[in-house]
């Protein structure tokens, strides 16, 4: 960010970065793997692996390029003598974690099965040392709906940015109705290093909520039981997802994760909380404060930060502890100054910065006409959130009215703001916005989306996935 000769922020222009047309009306739905339920326990879930239908779709891409050769005709160079194959695996991850960067790390995985074998059991670990392997923003699942018979058609529907449809590449799959399960008009509700919560259809009001929890990239899939009668939550409710990375400390499983439900009970806020350690639900807690219906209907996806969710509502942060046996609950006042965007409901989200402080992003006005974003971080130390920053002015965009912009997602290991433009302004779309390079790509034409969930692959997650079994 520059400066001025009197210290003052300046504000930083975007740089247009359109695609084209026929690239940005492309989208793709694919198919989630079978879903399984344990033997002999009703409420453990067991994970389900197979391929995943966005990797699939990328290895389908690259055969389209390729011929549509078999794999299997091509010599792997580990099956001829070498010095590496008399060291055992954990020395290769150990030679591996002193490479210099990512790409190195990654054509070390494309070299043969067995060393991407390795990559792949060591990604965690390995995730860690490399920070120059940063974390990809792919694109945004949603729930499509037919506007003529009111009702959700096939889902979720993936719609990738510029990097995922370089790394995944177009190709489509029909829907999987497996085991009882039936996915074809199943909604997203969260998203959180690449992994998906699915609320799975509801045929009968008996049949309670069911949710899933699914790895797109590698197939993995858990159902979670499902709550029914009076431990039902209503229709309108939040969820926040953690995985194993936001805790404090860290947890280096995949399997490990937590979900917290917030919904509305008679005359109070009520929370849930699932934990994989368990595999079952928790008690219902009383929120500290009054969450209404409208807000738990548009509530954005929260961040979490050292085992704590945090959701932006009306007045403050509400934040909530899940790394312990108690849901402790934090409020944190926007104070003075406060965020001032047109409504908090549509224009402000909430994320982890770069130095891993909490920060809201706020879409604003500029002037009249011109759409700007904010930066506002939480000061530990004082208690109370900081000044506002400028991060970038949208000089391209011109807004008869500000409810023409809506803020949809912050993906914050990428830096990277959904947003979308309607009636009123001068370019109407699907827009991703990088705070760090301040280049801005239109995803899609259209601006109204259903059951909106930004998909983020963290740098674990994008080594799992390199690879590719036999």
């Amino acid at each position: 960010m520059d400066s001025d000769a009197n210290g003052t922020h300046a504000p930083v222009h975007a740089t247009r970065v359109f695609p084209s047309e026929r690239s940005s009306a492309l989208y793709f739905a694919g198919s989630l793997p079978p879903l399984r339920r344990a033997r002999g326990a009703a409420t453990r879930s067991t994970p389900y692996s197979s391929r995943g239908w966005l990797s699939r779709c990328r290895r389908s891409g690259r055969r389209a390029l390729d011929g549509d050769g078999d794999d299997n005709d091509r010599p792997e160079p580990e099956e001829r003598e070498s010095t590496t194959s008399v060291l055992q695996d954990d020395a290769l991850a150990a030679v591996f974690a002193r490479l210099l960067d990512g790409p190195a790390v990654v054509r070390c995985a494309s070299t043969c099965r067995r060393w991407g074998r390795v990559v792949c059991n060591e990604a965690a670990s390995l995730s860690r040392t490399l920070p120059l392997l940063g974390s990809l923003a792919l694109g945004f699942f949603h729930q499509d709906v037919d506007a003529g018979r009111r009702q959700a058609a096939k889902g979720p529907i993936f719609s990738p940015t510029t990097s995922g449809t370089r790394l995944l590449g177009f190709h489509g799959h029909s829907l999987l109705h497996l085991d009882g399960a039936d996915l074809e008009c199943s909604r997203p509700v969260a998203s959180r290093n690449g992994r998906l919560v699915l609320e799975l259809r509801r045929g009968r009001r008996a049949d309670g909520l069911r949710l899933c929890i699914c790895n797109p990239m590698t197939g993995d899939a858990d159902l979670l039981p499902p709550l029914c009668g009076e431990d039902m939550p209503g229709y309108d409710y939040a969820c926040a997802f953690l995985t194993g990375d936001d805790v404090e400390p860290p947890v280096f499983s995949p399997s490990h994760h937590r979900l917290l439900l917030v919904y509305n009970r008679r005359g109070f806020t009520a929370l849930r909380k699932y934990s994989s350690d368990t595999a079952s639900w928790g008690p219902e807690a009383k929120a500290d404060a009054r969450v209404s219906n409208g807000w738990l209907r548009n509530m954005l996806q929260p961040t979490a930060l050292r085992g704590v969710v945090y959701w932006p509502l009306a007045w403050h942060v509400l934040g909530v502890r899940l790394d312990g046996t108690t849901m402790e609950q934090y409020t944190l006042p926007y104070g003075c100054p406060q965020p001032t965007p047109v409504n908090r409901s549509r224009n402000l989200t909430i994320g982890v910065s770069p130095e891993g402080r909490l920060c809201l992003i706020i879409m604003v006005m500029r002037g009249r006409h011109t759409p700007a974003v904010l930066t506002q971080n939480f000061d530990i130390a004082a208690g109370r959130w900081g000044t506002q920053d400028t991060v970038v002015t949208l000089d391209q965009f011109r807004l008869k009215t500000a409810t023409a912009m809506t803020s949809r997602c912050y993906c914050e290991k990428s830096g990277v703001l959904f947003f979308t433009l309607a009636q009123g302004s001068s370019i109407r779309g699907t827009f991703a916005l990088n705070l760090k390079t301040k280049q801005i790509q239109k995803i899609a034409n259209r601006e109204s989306w259903t059951s909106f969930c930004g998909y983020e692959m963290g740098r674990d997650m994008y080594l799992r996935s390199l690879l590719v079994p036999p």
